[in-house]
């Protein structure tokens, strides 16, 4: 029975699993397997490393993104200090220019009670 003979009756079986095992192994008579085990070994061990060397690159995201938190904890309390300081400061200056109102409203009625 030629190739397409051998395709056609393990199509009909009922174990697909098995009868795709078969099929690969018919379609490629003279094939070198040690060659292709080889083949298949190198490219498991390029896959694991790759997968190491992900699994290496999110860690080391992971551990930056922990660090870039904990960074900017720290500035946004320095940053809440730095505003409560401006607050007491902007408060300050507003007594100031209320002092300054003041005064020179006293200075305007001296002026007035002088000139009038």
């Amino acid at each position: 029975m030629g190739s397409w003979g051998k395709r056609e009756c393990i199509a009909d079986s009922d174990e697909k699993n098995f009868a795709g095992a078969i099929l690969i192994f018919e379609m490629s008579e003279g094939y070198d397997w040690k060659a292709t085990a080889a083949d298949f070994d190198r490219r498991i061990d390029r896959l694991t490393e790759r997968q190491e060397a992900l699994a290496q690159s999110v860690e080391m995201m992971l551990q930056s993104g922990r660090e870039f938190q904990v960074e900017m904890r720290e500035f946004r309390r320095g940053t809440e200090a730095i505003q409560r300081k401006n607050e007491a400061r902007l408060a300050e200056v507003g007594e100031f220019i209320h002092s300054l109102a003041l005064i020179a409203e006293s200075h305007e009625k001296r002026i007035e009670h002088l000139e009038g």
